[in-house]
């Protein structure tokens, strides 16, 4: 079975049970997540998480680990794991959930320098409606990464 690395800042706050639920579905993949922070462990039982404070070295720990492929969920996670993706040389898939295509974009103009970024180096992109891949797509997301 596949090792999948689901990459979450903040693992895991209660609004996000749909990433939970989906860990929890996986059949064919076997998800893997890695954290800067835990929380809300009772609500959200999970093994394994790795928490890792620092990405110091974390290409190096991608490798070793022999990972299929990364997720992100969100935006602002894919632009952060990119980097460490790259020097991996393990495929990168970003989850694009809400704020992070709309409200940041309007707000960080460094962060849309970085989505460019991202959406020339992800291998694809996932959103939550239509509208959201339009929103990508405008950001410059090549329509063929985006479902």
């Amino acid at each position: 079975m596949h090792r999948v690395l689901v990459y979450r800042r903040k693992f895991l706050p209660k609004s996000e049970t749909f990433i939970y639920e989906q860990l929890l579905g996986h059949q064919r993949v076997q998800p893997v997540v890695l954290t800067r922070r835990q929380c809300n462990r009772k609500d959200f039982p999970y093994w394994p998480v790795y928490v890792r404070r620092r990405f110091k070295g974390l290409a190096g720990w991608l490798k070793k680990q022999k990972f299929a492929c990364l997720h992100a969920r969100f935006g602002t996670a894919g632009v952060e794991l990119l980097p460490h993706a790259r020097k991996a040389k393990l495929p990168l898939i970003t989850s694009f959930h809400g704020f992070d295509v709309t409200k940041r974009v309007q707000q960080d103009s460094r962060y849309r320098r970085a989505l460019k970024r991202l959406f020339r180096h992800g291998k694809a992109f996932t959103v939550v409606s239509k509208h959201m891949k339009r929103q990508l797509i405008r950001l410059g997301c090549p329509q063929k990464k985006s479902p």
